[in-house]
Order: C-alpha cells, then sequence, then structure tokens
C-alpha cells in the first residue's frame, strides 16, 4: 500500500497483514524536505515494526522517486519545477541527472539507516530508471519501470533486466502499467500528461488531446509484462500501476471529459449522483486476475 496519510497507512496495512497478505509498506509523499521526508520515514519505520511484530510479513519501501519527489535533491522547489527538467529538449538535463547522484545516495544512506533503526526486516527503495542508486544498504532493489511495447514486443527489457541483476539484489517492479487507450503502451508512463490540470493542483479539467479507449491495449501490455517478468530470471515481485485512479473518472457523455481513457486504473471509476465513486472492472482486471491466479495455483501445488 502506499500514500501520504500514515494513519491511513497504518491501518490498511494492518488489515493486509491481519488477512496474511505480505505487506510492502510504501510511504509516498511531494514536497518534503530531506529533514521532513526522513522524519515521516522514522514513523514509517515505527508503524512497520508494530505490525511486523504481530506476526505480518512487512516489507518497508523507503520512499519513491526522490529525485522528483523530495525537495532539495534536483533544482526546483516543486515537484512540477523539478518535473519541467526531464525534457529530451533540455540541453542541461545531462547535467542536472549527473549531479543529484551524490545527493540522492548521501540521503537514501540517511533514509536506510532511519529505517533499520526502528524496523527488523527488509527494506527497499522505488527508484527511477535514471537515478544511480547504490543498492548496497538494500535488500531488494525497487525500480519503477515502463517499457514501452512495439509490435508485441519490449526493445531492450532483457538487456535493461540484466543490468539491474548485476547489483546482486532480488529485482523488485515497484511500478508498471499503461493506460486504457490506444497508443498507450508505445508510451506506457506518460499518460497523465494527457490530461489538462487546473493550474499546478492535482485537479484534472479535461483530456489534453484526443484518446480513443482502448481497453484491449491496456490488458495486452499488462498480459504480456507479467509473462516476461514471470520468466526472467531475478525478477522476485512485481506491482501494477494501479488498481484504480479515483481522481481520473469516467464518463460517457463527454469524450473530453472521459478521464478514465488517461487512467492506469484496472477498474474505471465512476461518480454516481450522490457523490459516492463506485468502480468497474476493465478488460485489464481480468488479465491480470487470471495471472494471479496461475501463480497461485503454483504455489499451492
Amino acid at each position: 500500500m502506499t500514500g501520504g496519510d500514515q494513519d491511513r497507512l497504518d491501518l490498511v496495512a494492518t488489515i493486509a497483514g491481519e488477512e496474511g497478505l505480505e505487506v510492502w509498506y510504501s510511504p509516498f509523499t511531494t514536497d518534503l524536505d530531506q529533514g521532513e521526508m526522513l522524519a515521516f520515514l522514522a514513523d514509517t519505520a515505527d508503524r512497520a515494526e508494530r505490525i511486523r511484530r504481530r506476526g505480518a510479513q512487512v516489507v518497508v519501501v523507503a520512499g519513491a522517486e526522490a529525485a522528483l519527489f523530495v525537495r532539495g535533491l534536483m533544482p526546483g522547489e516543486t515537484f512540477y519545477d523539478r518535473l519541467e527538467l526531464l525534457t529530451p529538449t533540455n540541453a542541461e538535463l545531462p547535467a542536472i541527472l549527473a549531479a543529484v547522484t551524490d545527493p540522492l545516495n548521501a540521503y537514501l544512506r540517511a533514509a536506510t539507516a532511519t529505517v533499520r533503526a526502528r524496523f527488523g526486516g527488509p527494506v527497499t527503495y522505488a527508484s527511477l530508471p535514471f537515478e544511480q542508486v547504490d543498492w548496497s544498504g538494500f535488500d531488494y532493489l525497487g525500480v519503477d519501470f515502463y517499457p514501452n511495447m512495439v509490435d508485441g514486443d519490449f526493445p531492450g527489457l532483457d538487456e535493461a533486466l540484466a543490468s539491474l541483476r548485476r547489483h546482486g539484489r532480488p529485482i523488485v517492479i515497484t511500478e508498471f502499467g499503461a493506460a486504457g487507450h490506444t497508443g498507450s503502451s508505445a508510451n506506457a508512463g506518460h499518460s497523465y500528461l494527457n490530461v489538462d490540470y487546473d493550474g499546478r493542483s492535482v485537479r484534472p479539467l479535461r483530456l489534453s488531446r484526443e484518446l480513443e479507449r482502448n481497453e484491449t491495449e491496456q490488458a495486452t501490455y499488462l498480459g504480456a509484462l507479467l509473462d516476461r517478468f514471470d520468466a526472467a530470471d531475478g525478477v522476485d515481485t512485481v506491482f501494477v500501476q494501479t488498481f484504480a485512479n479515483f481522481f481520473l473518472v469516467t464518463r460517457d457523455d463527454d469524450p473530453e471529459r472521459d478521464l478514465d481513457r488517461a487512467s492506469f486504473g484496472l477498474v474505471k471509476v465512476r461518480q454516481t449522483a450522490d457523490g459516492v465513486p463506485v468502480w468497474e472492472p476493465k478488460e485489464a482486471f481480468a488479465a491480470v486476475a487470471a495471472r494471479n491466479a496461475r501463480a497461485r495455483l503454483r504455489s499451492d501445488a
């Protein structure tokens, strides 16, 4: 489970542990500075340790994509300022990415020390592919990974996984996915960029370009990549992004505001007349469920 509300994370993690599930406790915050984030991680570790001592299997994910989401590692006061730097036309981008490596790893060493002082289970971190992380202090190598599908295949996937294996840690794909529109599989990690937002708030207004709903493409992408991960050496665990994007609701009457077309969700979210969101499974939900069922049969055999 992931999010920035500690009480909600604690509640969901507790329930999951009581149900016998392995808990991956993953705080996700935006625009905290390093000191604030370390305090957040200390609280995370205390809560995760209490759950672990009650008998649950718990892994702490010591943050995600820190170069972008933690203030002070890259230039820019806000996440949006930092995100705008990551454009191929930015001539300064190579220098910016090179300069972030040392401060990022210094921060991650402080983060792991903070967590391990309070938590007795395994620790990982959800990295961006461009982050040159020193994995020696972690139990798992975690990466948010969005390979593009071209003509039914994933060019460079085997080479990328081989590069990750060289670090000598079990690999965890902490995020992967695609949205339910035509062309999403060839530009898998960028679907949120198809949405116009209200200034710099998180409130989405409309799609920024015309998107053709294509749930089959999303399901095909997820199914094919799950099969590849399942067969790959060194890949321990994978996490689909995501069950639901509750902020990207679907509408049947207005294609421009059918925000679910840009959503990574396995389900689409519909706003009812009384304001209570409901969700409906998409084809991707069935594709992931079928593979989970097969995996459970193998583990029970």
